[in-house]
């Protein structure tokens, strides 16, 4: 069962990719994922989504699906 620990990869965040209430995940506020310019590498919500997308990369390569 693959695993993505959140918490280790956050850790690099400021206030750990949390929002002001300390609970939420931090948003870029945009509708739409966009990694070209950079900004996104700072919130919480995109580390989780681009972690989940690496591990399902890592799947498709262990179950050799190319």
């Amino acid at each position: 069962m693959p695993l993505i620990n959140l918490w280790s990869a956050a850790r690099a965040l400021p206030n750990y990719g949390l929002d002001v209430d300390r609970i939420h995940m931090l948003t870029s506020g945009f509708d739409y994922l966009y990694y070209a310019t950079g900004h996104e590498a700072w919130y919480g919500v995109s580390l989780q989504n681009l972690l989940a997308l690496r591990m399902w990369y890592e799947i498709r390569l262990a179950l050799d699906m190319d």
